[in-house]
């Protein structure tokens, strides 16, 4: 891609016509990964805000098409404060196609993706994170923020854990995995968010086994 023709996109996006706008993110969306650059991503953010919501819905597109390029704080959490509900799928799919690893979910931070848990079960980036990394995220960071994002997406991917005093396993999707627990405050604090939170979802057997040492 020329820098004359990203200059032409980047002139294009800043149009009053819609149209125009449209048009500019049907070749971006063609562009994928190589329209983000950073004057792109900044003029594709305003256009995000237009009053016109083919506008809006063509952005959305171009930015799921861009995909983890496009997996910043800033972007996530414009899309999630778009107003138009009628534009909910469209946010859905472009947050999916940009959040493709559990890498890039974890690095949006423990408050955005806790925002991102009130689409409840539409997104599937939720459905697909790795439980055992939240967990590590959470024992790393000791952050109690990971918390409610910890057990809002393993009760919804049906996952448990088993905790003793020194070590933890997930069961998730795939085989069980023993984490390390770096203390015993850190270790009943996962234990009692799980009891917790399937007692709050009226769950009649919470997804925890826990195990003592003899």
């Amino acid at each position: 891609v020329t820098n004359e023709v990203i200059t032409k996109l980047l002139i294009a996006l800043g149009d009053e016509s819609e149209y125009v706008i449209c048009k500019a993110c049907e070749v971006l969306g063609s562009l994928g990964e190589k329209a983000a650059t950073e004057e792109m991503m900044r003029e594709l953010l305003i256009a995000l805000g237009d009053d016109d919501e083919y506008v809006r819905s063509s952005v959305c597109e171009v930015l799921g098409r861009i995909g983890e390029k496009a997996a910043t704080k800033e972007v996530i959490t414009k899309l999630m404060n778009m107003p138009d509900p009628f534009e909910f799928y469209n946010i859905v799919d472009a947050v999916d196609k940009i959040l493709s690893s559990s890498v890039l979910l974890i690095g949006l931070g423990p408050k955005l993706v806790s925002k991102l848990c009130q689409f409840q079960g539409e997104l599937e980036c939720l459905k697909n994170a790795s439980v055992n990394e939240l967990i590590c995220s959470f024992f790393i960071s000791e952050n109690v923020e990971w918390l409610f994002p910890i057990s809002h997406i393993a009760l919804l991917k049906g996952a448990a854990v088993s905790i003793t005093e020194d070590k933890l396993i997930v069961y998730d999707e795939r085989e069980p995995i023993e984490v390390s627990v770096p203390n015993s405050e850190l270790c009943h604090k996962v234990m009692k968010l799980f009891t917790s939170q399937a007692k709050n979802l009226h769950l009649l057997q919470p997804p925890v086994k826990i195990e003592a040492n003899n």
